[in-house]
């Protein structure tokens, strides 16, 4: 599911954070980038629109492996 980054901004640190990762790991730049630094160049990007998101809602469930923190376990 597409989602669009608004006014949250948790949600638009949270993509700029995999966004900073991305672009360390040698992804182009979307933005001129003369002297800026990665994450900065990642914030200038959500801002502006260029950085979306797809939200994948996370399994709970993984089969018959069950989650035993709570028992101690």
């Amino acid at each position: 599911m597409k989602a669009v980054i608004s006014d949250n901004k948790y949600l638009k640190a949270l993509v700029a954070i995999q966004r900073t990762k991305q672009i360390w790991k040698g992804a182009r730049p979307l933005v001129q980038s003369s002297g800026m630094r990665a994450t900065r160049i990642a914030l200038e990007e959500v801002e502006r629109g260029l950085i979306g998101f797809d939200f994948t809602p996370h399994d709970l469930d993984l089969g018959s492996e069950r989650d035993n923190r709570a028992d101690g376990g």
